[in-house]
């Protein structure tokens, strides 16, 4: 049943995706996780000014709860952030951690895009479909390791 109420949302799991891939790409969470990575070089961090997801495995549900109205997620996924340098146009590092994460779902929402593909949404409309969907999303992040490039 709650499986059912997961998959009513149509394309939930690209819409969780892209949501929660957007918190993920914010300069902050870069340089959250690299301040606890003693090991590299911090003047070239400090130079990082963007990130942007370089690889995923995509989410992985672990649970799942319903009420009447909401689906609470909670969901891992693994992730590789690259730290990009505008200055020498080239990424200075990578960190890797396993993200931890949970949400809620409001089941009862009224979208406007409900009734589309999302292959045909836009990002923006993406992210606004998820804006109207999502609450309460809270990570937590483990087994955080970064690389430097070295070009």
């Amino acid at each position: 049943m709650i499986k059912e109420q997961y998959l009513q949302i149509k394309d939930l799991d690209i819409i969780l995706w892209e949501f929660i891939g957007h918190q993920l790409e914010e300069l902050s969470v870069f340089k959250a996780l690299s301040a606890n990575l003693p090991y590299l070089n911090r003047e070239k961090l400090d130079m990082v000014d963007s990130s942007e997801i370089h690889d995923s495995d995509g989410l992985t549900i672990l649970d799942l709860q319903q009420n009447d109205r909401e689906l609470f997620i909670r969901f891992e996924m693994d992730v590789q952030l690259m730290g990009w340098t505008s200055a020498s146009n080239d990424y200075a590092a990578y960190i890797q951690a396993t993200l931890v994460g949970s949400c809620q779902v409001d089941l009862k929402a009224e979208l406007a895009f409900s009734d589309k593909n999302v292959n045909s949404l836009t990002k923006a409309q993406l992210l606004e479909y998820g804006e109207k969907l999502i609450s309460d999303l809270e990570f937590h992040y483990r087994d955080v390791e970064g690389s430097e490039h070295y070009g």
